[in-house]
């Protein structure tokens, strides 16, 4: 229970704020944040600190409540940092910005306004609090990343995101940003071009520095799988930027490898889906091949395809090294043709596997030879 006194020339007190907040109706908790907010006693650092315990428990409470006018409401409530502090406070949005694209996703929301308007009001605040403090401009940009994918359940949230780009600065995000006056314009237009576009670009940041860049993007596929499918889709686009000679490539190919093979492999075990055979007219697709699989909410059978496709690409490139007199190291030539010939999907892989065999100049001997020298190895 709140019991200290505030200050006189406020109306509101702390039993009362306590109460009120914990009421079973919605609209007397909405009323009572409102209340605060035109207060502004979460300012009053009095206040705070002689409650502290309570009134987090509180204001947390109000972020998680089942009706998004409270939650929007607490959000939009002068003082949360004071309350929730900043480490609090940005976990805290991110949480509720992943609850409102998650119904946006699901369809299982009564109203898809509020629910995306709670979801901006998410990302407008972490950029307001934190644009400024280095510390948490990872947060903010890990918080736009999913978004900036653009899904037909989500289109309107998709180009909020991409206009607030330009309220912070984050290196992977360069050029993908769109100006506020184009909003309206690319609403009318294709989201599969808005995705090809926003798709290149982060790919052409990627590829400045991929060894460094591919530790961010390792952390975002934790976050959501849509996260893992703008990745997967952000590599595709990059493998067709990189040069296949030289150190550029053999970087990418060594960032990357280890993570698609993880994936893949977390993909089989799971066992919920079953992926047919592709063939070697993959080579000639982009990501945008894969866009009309948006519109559906289960992802994972896409991410698997579109690494199916990264891994065309992968033996694209080196044989295209292998063509040209560009040298590579044999360990990634054997590497493939190890994973193509143990992957319990080796059946979508069997084009992959004999047209590596086929095209590249290490010999057969020393492909199989990784069968018998590599631990692990089937």
């Amino acid at each position: 229970m709140l019991d200290g006194n505030l200050d006189s020339s406020s109306d509101i007190s702390e039993s009362k704020v306590w109460f009120a907040l914990y009421h079973p109706k919605a609209d007397v908790r909405r009323t009572t944040l409102r209340d605060i907010n035109s207060s502004g006693i979460l300012k009053n650092k009095a206040f705070v600190s002689e409650g502290l315990v309570d009134i987090q428990e509180a204001i947390l409470r109000q972020l998680d409540d089942k009706d998004l006018t409270v939650v929007q409401a607490t959000l939009n409530v002068d003082g949360l940092q004071n309350v929730l502090g900043a480490s609090k406070l940005i976990e805290t949005l991110q949480t509720v910005l992943r609850r409102c694209v998650g119904k946006l996703l699901s369809g299982s929301t009564d109203n898809v306004s509020l629910t995306g308007e709670v979801a901006v009001t998410c990302l407008k605040k972490a950029i307001s609090y934190f644009h400024d403090h280095s510390d948490y401009l990872k947060n903010i940009a890990a918080m736009i990343f999913p978004l900036l994918l653009a899904m037909p359940q989500t289109q309107g949230l998709n180009l909020k995101a991409l206009v607030l780009l330009n309220k912070f600065n984050w290196p992977l995000y360069q050029n993908v940003a769109v100006s506020s006056s184009e909003e309206t314009t690319l609403i009318l237009g294709s989201l599969s071009s808005i995705n090809l576009k926003v798709i290149n670009n982060l790919a052409s940041n990627f590829m400045a520095h991929p060894e460094d860049n591919i530790v961010w993007f390792v952390e975002r596929c934790n976050d959501s799988e849509l996260s893992k499918t703008l990745f997967f889709f952000v590599l595709l686009q990059s493998l067709l930027l990189v040069k296949s000679k030289g150190d550029g490539f053999s970087a990418l190919f060594k960032s990357v490898f280890p993570i698609l093979k993880a994936e893949l492999e977390s993909l089989v075990n799971a066992g919920d889906f079953l992926l047919d055979e592709f063939n070697s007219e993959m080579l000639d697709w982009d990501c945008s091949s894969f866009f009309d699989h948006l519109l559906y909410a289960n992802l994972r059978p896409l991410n698997a395809k579109v690494m199916v496709c990264i891994f065309w690409r992968l033996i694209s490139a080196l044989m295209s090294a292998e063509s040209s007199g560009n040298r590579l190291d044999d360990s990634m030539i054997k590497d493939l043709f190890v994973f193509f010939a143990s992957s319990k999907f080796k059946h979508a892989f069997r084009e992959h596997l004999h047209f590596l065999a086929a095209q590249c100049s290490v010999s057969p001997s020393r492909l199989l030879s990784k069968f018998f020298t590599d631990e692990g190895v089937p």
